[in-house]
Order: C-alpha cells, then structure tokens, then sequence
C-alpha cells in the first residue's frame, strides 16, 4: 500500500469514528453545577455541611411543622405533622431518603396520630370549634362534642382514603371552661381496627371500636369494674393501663368481641416499679415522649425516693416488657427527648448554667455527660430550638437560633457515645427573612443520619424541603 493509499485509509477510519465520538458525547448527561454556598435551586441546596436533595413541593408545603418522627427501622420513616388549620400531613420513606411520598387532609382544627406495628398508622381530626361546642360554664351540662374523622393508612397504602366519622367520648360533668376539648387518642390493633375508652357513666368504662367507612363497628367492651382507666393506649402493641386500689394494672388492649378478664399475676406492676400517682392514669392517655419502632417513651412523674429523690421519669415500654428509667435531674423541664431502643438524649444546661449541653442516657439510668458544652449561646436575647437523636455512635444535633433579623442552624455530633461533641458546624446562617434556612426534621436511621430543612429558592418567592443524609458519623454530606 502505497502513501496516498495509506493516507486515505486513515482519513476513511477518522472519519468513519468521528460521528460516534459526537454521538456520546451528546448523549453524555449533563449535570448543572450545585448552587452557590447558602444558595438553592428547586433541584438543590448548598449548605455549610454539603449538598441537599431538593423534595417534590407537591409532599409536604416548607410551613408544615413535624410534631412526630417515628422511625421504624434503618430504612423506613413516618414524619407527621402539618400546617395548623390548614392540612395534615404524612410524610414517608422507605428507603432511608432516597424517595418520598405524603399523605394529606384538610385540617380545621387539632389532628392526632395513632401508629401500630409494621407501619400501620391513622389519623384523626377534630371538628370545627364554635361557641355553642364550647366546653360549658362550670355546673352547666354539657352538650355533646361534635364528632371527628378518622383515617386508616399504612405505608403501603395510596392514600389516606376515606374518613370514618366517630362519636367523641362525653365530656366531664364539670368540665373546666379555661380548658380545650379533649382530644381522643385511638388504639390502633390493626390495619383496620381501632379503639377508645369511653366512659358513659362515671366510673364505667367501655372500649369502643372504629373500623373503616362503609363496615360496621364492633359492639363495645365492657372494662372490669372498681378500676379506672387511661384513656388512651400505650406502647405498640397498645395496653391498657388501670389503676385498681393501690395497684397499677397494665393489659394487652382487648380485640374486638373479647371478654375483658382479670390480669394474669405477672401483668400486675410492682408497685416499688410503678406507684398510681393522682396524675398517673392522664400522664399515660397523653402522647408519647418519644417512640421508635415498638418502643415508647411515656413522662410520668412518681413520687421520691431516697435512692432517686428525682420525681420525674420515662416509663419504656416494649413488646417484651415495662421499665422504669428516671429523668435526668439536669435534664430542662419541658425539653423533649430523641430517642432509639436503648438510650435517649435531652438537653441540659452545662456546669456554667449558660452553655448547652446534652445527656446521653441508657435504660438503667446512666447518663454520659460531654466533656464540654455542645453549643455555645448566643449573647443576645434570642429564639431557639435544639433537636438531639441518638446514633449508633452517640447523638447527632441541630440547634435553630434567631434574634430579630438575624438567624442560624448550626450541628453538631458526638462519635463515642455522648462523651465529647465536635465544634458546632455552620449549616446556614445570615440576617433577614430571604434566604433562610430553617429545621425541618433529623432523623437517625443507627448508623445514617437524615437532616431535612426548608429553604427559599434563591431568585423567586418560591421556598422548598431539602434533604441530605450522612453515612459516616457526620463527616460528610450528600444528597441520599
């Protein structure tokens, strides 16, 4: 083969691949570059930790409030809340954050949640309040409460469906005219089985069931007389909690049609465990402090004790048992706890009675307290929320400050189980309503952890959730 011949050969080979070498590159996907540090787009935010996830605005709208985060496993997630007198709200995962969908309803009032096993899980929504619903002037009768809606759902289902409408239990014969009506918290048995304890007569008490729009409830239960009962379940499976003269009495939650019969000898507690306090049985019909997976959190307060002068404490209840664990005597009154099967996390107040700090406890009362304080206060009068989980290393947090204009979210995490925090890192801060950025949620899944926060979209009046997870204790972040 001669030169020209040569030539030509390679000039036909060139040729012939140059149409491939364009094909891929304009195949070749194209990713826009992540905005600038503090800046979001619909897709992204860029924060002092990392890259965030922008979600769907169709899941949840950035004013809705997450009033609980229950984590039922290293994968799957139910944060639920909403906007108040607007909608409620369901948002869930089951991939650790990777993908996300809500379940909505129209919401006038107050909204409650009821959550079983396997991530069953129902809603329930107050009426409309006006003046004639009110609760009465002290020694007048009261009228009925009007009644309220209730929806089954379930990770695995579409949508929330349809509402049930459910009669409220009566109110007291004398009820406080200062204080809200009631709102009923419902046993969840099954996907498609609910109940309440009612009390019709004083000192009589029935467990009425829900089931879904279109079925016809079950007859109610006839509870044990001489005992008076919580109103609302405990723990998942539910119990029922009476007291009984000077014993406390815990059952599993009677089904549908079944005969309510004494307690065996081993579902009696122990009074040096548990004492039936005044405030006992509506300490156990209120929301739990804290739950994951079958595990409950429920603040009750018991009376001292020289080895435990603390009055305050958590009884943890599982499927295989009661435990009672005191509240740390530093812990704030009023803070709420994060918490995992074995160990919670509440905020205290460092040596110094200024600086912040946490405590991380296990069920036998031990708590680790941090070598130094985990955020430091800002100087000026100002606003704040701190939120603490437990990981599988220790406990991660996010503290919100604001003072007037000027606004921060900062975080911090500990990595040998509560003994020492890293300095407090910057997620986003700056002065002004525009370009804010503000907590939504921090979920620990053990060992990833899941922060989501709301954000404006920078350019528009648009303002979204974002979401960025970490799968090494913190040190890096990235869109899940």
């Amino acid at each position: 083969m001669g030169p020209w011949a040569r030539a030509a050969y390679a000039l036909t080979i060139a040729l012939s691949v140059l149409p491939g070498c364009k094909k891929k590159k304009e195949e070749a996907p194209i990713s826009p570059p992540p905005p600038p540090r503090g800046a979001a787009s619909l897709a992204q935010l860029s924060t002092g930790l990392g890259t965030a996830k922008g979600l769907d605005a169709t899941l949840a709208p950035p004013s809705t409030r997450f009033d609980h985060v229950l984590v039922l496993d290293d994968k799957r997630a139910i944060l639920a809340g909403g906007v108040p007198g607007s909608v409620a709200i369901a948002l869930m995962t089951e991939d650790a954050g990777k993908t996300w969908k809500a379940f909505r309803a129209d919401r006038e009032t107050w909204s409650s949640y009821a959550f079983g096993q396997d991530g069953i899980f129902a809603l329930a929504l107050g009426p409309k309040e006006t003046t004639a619903e009110a609760p009465p002037a002290v020694g007048k009768k009261a009228p009925p409460p009007p009644p309220f809606q209730f929806f089954f759902a379930g990770l695995d289902a579409p949508s929330f469906g349809t509402a049930q409408l459910v009669d409220q239990p009566p109110l007291a014969r004398r009820p406080d005219p200062k204080a809200p009506l009631p709102k009923p918290r419902l046993a969840l048995l099954d996907k498609a089985t609910a109940s309440l304890v009612v009390e019709p007569a004083p000192k009589k008490y029935f467990a009425r069931y829900v089931t879904p729009a279109g079925t016809d409830a079950p007859a109610e239960v006839e509870l044990p007389k001489l005992e008076t009962f919580a109103t609302g379940p405990v723990g998942r499976p539910p119990r029922l909690f009476s007291v009984k003269g000077r014993e406390v009495v815990s059952r599993k939650w009677p089904a549908p049609g079944q005969t309510v019969a004494a307690p065996a000898e081993s579902e009696y507690i122990d009074l040096k465990l548990l004492k039936p306090t005044p405030t006992l049985l509506a300490e156990l019909s209120a929301p739990a402090a804290c739950d994951v997976g079958s595990i409950s959190y429920h603040a009750i307060t018991q009376p001292p004790s020289k080895q435990n002068p603390n009055k305050n404490y958590f009884l943890v209840v599982s499927p295989d048992g009661l435990k009672l664990v005191p509240r740390p005597a530093e812990a704030l009154a009023g803070a709420p706890i994060g918490c995992s099967d074995t160990k919670f996390v509440v905020e205290a107040l460092d040596a110094d009675k200024q600086s912040i700090t946490l405590l991380l406890c296990d069920l036998e009362g031990k708590c680790t307290t941090p070598s130094r304080p985990v955020f430091k206060p800002w100087i000026e009068k100002h606003e704040r929320q701190l939120v603490a989980v437990p990981t599988a290393t220790g406990a991660a947090a996010v503290i919100r400050a604001q003072a007037g204009e000027r606004w921060g979210l900062y975080y911090a995490q500990s990595t040998d189980g509560g003994k020492f925090y890293e300095r407090a890192r910057i997620i986003g801060e700056g002065i002004g309503a525009r370009g804010r950025v503000d907590l939504g949620a921090l979920v620990s899944f053990g060992k990833r952890t899941m922060l989501i926060v709301s954000a404006d979209v920078t350019g528009t009046s648009r303002r979204g959730y974002y979401v960025l997870v970490s799968d090494d204790d913190g040190a890096t972040w990235s869109p899940p």
